[in-house]
């Protein structure tokens, strides 16, 4: 063999090893991606489900989606509903076990807790069309269920990014309450992993500066000053970005910790109290 031709022979080896090498490293950075995305927990959510909770079962487009409701026996008439989206490394069985169903029924407000596709007993698999689906699901549900009452659609981390895609195209909200949302997921991304790499292997936006500019109804957000996970400056983009809105830094609490400040639930309660319209013709 010439000189000439093993040197192309050996090129072309070249090519095909460091293909193979990008091939194999994007669909591992796009698993890991997904990963990162939607890590669903491994916690049983049980059918029927615990005392006092019920059961409630939308279907979507992938199939049945899992909600479970708590009705509050301290809600005052015309009270709201609060339609809530846990965050990315959770389900509704683990929000329950967290307390955070008590902490808002002790409030005076029921809650409906929507799982999403791929996560706990809901079927399909998780990805953004389906979770913003399973969002409008439990909105319309809500809507239908309690007519009586202001339904507030609320979210924490991966569930602000719903809830704030749910406002933005279903109507009928009384008000949003968004908890660390970020201002895209590729923004979030970028705050990790470098640019190129964001820009080369996710395929889903969740933007939720985009969804404010079409918000219309009063918004609270809130976001740990120490959050690790998602900056703190990108909660402010969002509150910047809603034309009504109650911006609410809760200083000195991280990610996975801020539900637990007393500060958040401070202002959260009053915002359901003081701040989301009644329904026309339930005022006192």
């Amino acid at each position: 063999m010439s000189e000439q031709a093993s040197f192309f022979r050996a090129q072309r080896m070249r090519i095909i090893i460091y293909g193979g090498l990008l091939v194999m490293g994007f669909f591992f950075f796009k698993d890991f991606a997904r990963n990162n995305t939607y890590p669903i927990p491994d916690w049983s959510v049980p059918s029927p489900p615990p005392d006092p909770l019920r059961e409630v079962v939308l279907t979507g487009a992938q199939g049945r989606i899992t909600a479970w409701l708590m009705e509050s026996d301290k809600a005052a008439d015309h009270a709201p509903i609060v339609v809530f989206f846990h965050g990315n490394a959770e389900n509704i069985a683990s929000l329950y076990a967290s307390g955070f169903y008590h902490k808002l029924t002790n409030g005076g407000f029921h809650i409906l807790a929507v799982d999403f596709p791929g996560y706990g007993s809901s079927e399909g698999e998780p990805n953004e069309a389906g979770l913003v689906e399973s969002g409008v699901l439990g909105l319309r549900w809500a809507l239908a269920n309690y007519p009586d009452r202001p339904v507030v659609v609320s979210g924490w981390s991966l569930g602000a990014a719903v809830a704030i895609q749910t406002v933005a195209q279903e109507p009928g909200a009384a008000a949003i309450v968004l908890i660390s949302p970020w201002a895209s997921l590729a923004e979030v991304g970028r705050a990790h992993y470098p640019a190129f790499l964001v820009r080369m292997i996710l395929r889903e936006e969740y933007d939720s500066l985009a969804a404010a500019a079409r918000i219309k109804v009063p918004s609270l957000v809130l976001h740990g000053t120490k959050d690790e996970l998602i900056p703190f400056e990108q909660g402010g983009w969002v509150a910047e970005a809603l034309p009504h809105v109650i911006w609410a830094p809760v200083e000195d609490y991280g990610h996975n910790d801020v539900v637990n400040a007393p500060m958040l639930w401070v202002e959260l309660y009053r915002f359901l109290r003081e701040d989301v319209p009644a329904l026309p013709g339930s005022e006192p």
